[in-house]
């Protein structure tokens, strides 16, 4: 089973802050046990949506999440 973990900040977030919700959410996806697959950070005005692989320590962008089931 695969989990996203969502970083939600306020609309009005700064550039600086917005990339550190990304570290911050990177740091929680490889800190939880379960396999959190996709990391979403959001402001509601700004979206980034990454791929997470914990065997090789990765991050890949990606345009959107899958729906579920595809």
């Amino acid at each position: 089973m695969s989990h996203i973990l969502v970083e939600c900040k306020r609309e009005e977030v700064s550039e600086p802050e917005f990339f550190q919700a990304i570290n911050q959410a990177y740091s929680y996806a490889y800190a939880l046990p379960n396999n959190v697959t996709f990391v979403w950070i959001t402001s509601g005005l700004k979206n980034e949506y990454f791929e997470v692989n914990k065997e090789k320590s990765s991050k890949i962008s990606q345009p959107d999440i899958s729906q579920f089931g595809i």
